[in-house]
């Protein structure tokens, strides 16, 4: 259940984590609308680039990670650093696919999908941008 049973239904599409050899292919496999298969309910994908790009080589789909906000030039914020997120899934990483970025995408550096609640989507996208995004590999 939830494998293709024919080579061609997969033709075109990229593997959002790597497979052994005579692994069965599932939709959860696949980047696309499969991706967010067994996310929490509601969930929205959004890219994040941690601070340091190295963490993102440490981290494979299914791990689940705190995002912290640290203020500019990586100094603390007036108030401390700041939660965006706790406990969500990573759902790609270009490591993990052996890609260099997102599929279709011209950047080169360390690139990081979780599965987000969506309000808070907007600030886990807003804060990518600053370079300060930092990435906690938790237990659950």
């Amino acid at each position: 259940p939830g494998s293709f049973a024919a080579p061609g239904q997969t033709a075109g599409r990229r593997l959002a984590t790597a497979l052994q050899q005579g692994s069965p292919v599932l939709q959860t496999s696949l980047v696309g609308s499969g991706l967010l298969t067994g996310a929490p309910p509601g969930s929205v994908a959004v890219a994040v680039r941690p601070a340091d790009p190295a963490m993102a080589g440490l981290l494979v789909p299914g791990q689940l990670v705190d995002v912290v906000l640290a203020g500019p030039d990586g100094l603390q914020n007036p108030d401390g650093p700041v939660l965006l997120a706790a406990g969500t899934p990573i759902l790609w990483t270009a490591a993990a696919d052996g890609a260099a970025a997102w599929p279709g995408s011209a950047e080169t550096d360390a690139l990081v999908v979780l599965a987000a609640a969506p309000d808070q989507a907007a600030a886990l996208a807003a804060a990518s941008g600053s370079g300060q995004v930092h990435l906690v590999l938790t237990g659950g």
